[in-house]
């Protein structure tokens, strides 16, 4: 209900206090599955993250998640190559 960007990087500090932010793991809802942008956007929110929680991209891996593939059945598996 709230700014979730926000809420990330909240959380991201919090977890800096005590440990080590060692890659960000991005899953792709099927809401923005149609959005042109969403590489750009994507790409924009973790640029922001690296910058707005001092990590440096180069040591900080993007890690991020596929729809089901169409092979076996997933709906926006033909997403997946974006």
């Amino acid at each position: 209900g709230g700014n979730l960007y926000q809420r990330l990087v909240d959380v991201g500090k919090i977890a800096k206090q005590t440990g080590v932010i060692k890659g960000i793991l991005f899953h792709q809802g099927e809401a923005d599955v149609n959005r042109d942008d969403w590489p750009v956007r994507v790409r924009k929110v973790y640029r922001d993250l690296m910058a707005d929680l001092q990590l440096d991209s180069t040591r900080v891996p993007f890690l991020m998640g596929e729809f089901v593939t169409s092979e076996v059945g997933g709906q926006m598996g033909w997403r997946n190559s974006l």
